[in-house]
């Protein structure tokens, strides 16, 4: 049985903020740290100095932090008037450089329920698939088999692709990259398997022996090498969560000479091409695409949704 999986997928980075009410009875309403780095800067050195400015005008040091509150407008008044500067209001959280020798001034306030350390975040991608469970996945933890993409086309629409990077080949060196369709290539004779399209195809072979004229590396550290690596990637560090999948990918035409994005039938096409890729390969595929559709690119997707589930019930 054939299966096509579809997936439109917006690679985000979130971030999660853990802002704890005080619970009922807490002794303060205060983050320990934030406490640390407000009276004990010398032993928070390094966050101290990271979290903390000194106001030019007063000579006053400021903490940068987060204030959960029921009325965080009236704190951020409050602030104002001995010598605070808030900055963002989202629902009842404002981020907000305090006084640090009013911190247990601003913990008594009726409306303020927590007071939170400003703590540094950085991107480790090493560890998002443990939190992710991914690391779980790969080992087949709890499942009847590990997963690692085996049989499965992963196929990305994006700007630009390090197609040579090792990253994108397999344990002998040979490229995973099955197909590479540059759709900005005009004066090239398109692909069979969409009709009156145009631009440069690649195969594994072309890749393999370098043979390849899409884009150069398509612009080595694009956008698209790093989504490619997060869904694909084999790099024994930062691996990807299919790391032994195929890939087939689309440079996605940017023709829209007022946005420089790509137009969104140009991505349908994309998405097309990559599920007819797999169909003819007998192979499950996901299409991961990065470019804002327009309505009509939306009424193509849930076509193909219906696709979808009429493949799936064969």
């Amino acid at each position: 049985m054939r299966k096509i999986i579809w997936a439109f997928g917006l690679l985000l980075l979130g971030v999660q903020l853990p802002l704890h009410a005080a619970m009922a009875g807490s002794p303060t309403k205060i983050d320990p740290l934030l406490k640390m780095i407000a009276k004990k800067p010398v032993i928070m050195m390094s966050l101290a100095a990271k979290a903390s400015k000194t106001d030019k005008a007063t000579g006053q040091r400021l903490i940068d932090c987060f204030i959960r509150a029921t009325d965080p407008q009236a704190v951020a008044d409050k602030l104002k008037k001995i010598g605070g500067q808030p900055r963002s209001v989202l629902s009842r959280v404002l981020t907000a450089h305090i006084p640090a020798d009013a911190l247990d001034t601003i913990a008594l306030w009726p409306e303020v329920e927590y007071l939170e350390a400003a703590k540094p975040l950085s991107k480790k991608m090493n560890e998002a698939r443990a939190v992710t469970n991914v690391d779980d996945v790969q080992a087949g933890v709890g499942l009847s088999s590990a997963y690692t993409g085996a049989g499965v086309i992963v196929g990305v629409v994006d700007a630009s692709l390090d197609w040579d990077h090792s990253d994108f080949q397999d344990a002998d060196g040979n490229t995973r990259i099955q197909y590479i369709w540059d759709q900005n290539e005009e004066d090239s004779p398109g692909v069979s398997e969409i009709e009156n399209s145009f631009g440069e195809e690649c195969t594994a072979a072309t890749i393999d022996d370098d043979t390849c004229e899409a884009i150069a590396n398509g612009g080595g550290n694009g956008h698209g090498s790093h989504v490619t690596g997060i869904a694909a990637g084999g790099d024994a560090t930062y691996t990807g969560v299919a790391p032994e999948s195929d890939i087939v990918f689309v440079f996605a035409n940017a023709s829209d000479a007022n946005s420089g994005g790509a137009l969104a039938t140009s991505i349908v096409d994309a998405v097309n091409y990559i599920f007819q890729k797999a169909t003819a390969s007998n192979q499950a595929a996901v299409a991961i695409e990065n470019t804002k559709l327009m309505e009509e690119a939306i009424k193509a997707k849930e076509a193909l949704e219906t696709r979808k589930l009429i493949e799936r019930a064969k």
